[in-house]
């Protein structure tokens, strides 16, 4: 008899275990699920100071609260989860859900033909750039992306890129002469350095305050709100308006993900992606403002380009664009350029 109880006690107590083991476990493929809730981790490679990284926080808080906490967006500021092009591809493989990306060229080593931001001087004012994005372009950009396995939510803003350096100011083409310049990893960005005969050396994000300050380079090309937040006017001694490039800031999901939540959730994701789109965006014009006057009190000179010198050098990059883009892209880049 109590070998009897002994046995049931024993097949009661592996019976509670498996029972319980398997309520705990995670659904395989798709975003992490914990207890019916949905953790979606979200890259970006922004310091924690920046804009990109608060507002995604809001973000993050916009979507938990409106399903009820069964959503949940983790942040991952500070490049903590790998560079930019190393999270695109987690992304890809879904080892991680999201990426806020600092450029659309982000999507280049899968498709050339959607880096459109990297064309040098293609929007000369924000509000091209928006309706850009917002209209014809940005809908081949997410069509083309969704054929890699990308689902494009909105396109935050990373800004105008202008040149700083060690060396001198710049204002005319050949003051790029005989300056190292950082470069993002981007063909195009390269190509586009090398057709204004500068030096260009890629060179990751986070790794690239170290590179200034040990003189690897002279030089760099970012977002007045990147030079600031990453401390750049430590260890540059002059910021030059060039606004050679406009990069929007795609917020970016694993397309296998985005198919296996449900609508509902689906809705609250897309619908504050685009209101916290239109939120940094606005914030990003005003503290733009405000942190060229910081980096001018803490001794950085500022000074403008000749853009219309820039813009006709650069145009061998546009006649080569053709073959990289395509004539319908071109054509649709092109309504908004003018």
């Amino acid at each position: 008899m109590k070998l009897k109880k002994l046995l049931l006690t024993m097949i009661l107590a592996i019976t509670l275990i498996v029972s319980t083991a398997c309520g705990n476990s995670s659904s395989s493929g798709g975003a992490a699920e914990e207890d019916d809730v949905t953790v979606l981790k979200i890259a970006s490679a922004s310091p924690s100071s920046d804009l990109i990284p608060k507002t995604l926080t809001e973000f993050a808080d916009a979507v938990e609260k409106e399903t009820n906490g069964k959503v949940k967006v983790e942040v991952h500021a500070d490049g903590v989860l790998g560079s930019e092009h190393q999270t695109i591809d987690q992304v890809r493989s879904g080892a991680i859900e999201m990426q806020l990306a600092l450029a659309i060229a982000i999507f280049e080593v899968y498709d050339s033909g959607l880096a459109i931001d990297e064309l040098p001087f293609a929007f000369p004012t924000r509000e091209s750039a928006y309706a850009a994005v917002d209209g014809k372009v940005g809908d081949l950009i997410k069509k083309g992306a969704e054929e890699k396995g990308f689902k494009v939510l909105a396109f935050w803003e990373n800004g105008y890129r202008h040149f700083t350096n060690n060396v001198r100011p710049i204002e005319k083409v050949k003051d790029l002469k005989g300056i190292k310049f950082r470069v993002a990893e981007s063909d195009m960005r390269i190509e586009t350095f090398q057709t204004l005969n500068a030096s260009a050396t890629p060179i990751a994000l986070p790794e690239l305050y170290t590179a200034l300050q040990q003189g690897t380079v002279d030089g760099q090309e970012n977002p007045v709100s990147l030079i600031y937040n990453f401390k750049f006017q430590e260890v540059q001694d002059y910021l030059s308006l060039s606004g050679h490039i406009w990069n929007g800031a795609p917020m970016v999901m694993n397309l296998d993900v985005w198919n296996s939540l449900k609508p509902e959730y689906q809705e609250v994701i897309e619908k504050n992606a685009i209101k916290f789109q239109d939120i940094q965006r606005e914030k990003n014009t005003e503290l733009e403002k405000e942190l060229l006057q910081k980096l001018e009190d803490e001794g950085v000179k500022i000074n403008e380009v000749d853009k219309k010198e820039f813009q006709q050098a650069v145009q061998p990059v546009w006649d080569n664009a053709k073959d990289r883009f395509g004539e319908e892209m071109l054509n649709a880049i092109n309504e908004y350029r003018n």
